[in-house]
């Protein structure tokens, strides 16, 4: 159950910063 609740939490946040770092890499 943790285990998944990591998964979870890493999965959103590379979700959250995939487009600040395009936008980053666009510069």
């Amino acid at each position: 159950m943790i285990t998944f609740s990591v998964v979870t939490i890493t999965y959103n946040a590379a979700d959250v910063l995939k487009p600040t770092l395009d936008s980053v890499l666009r510069k």
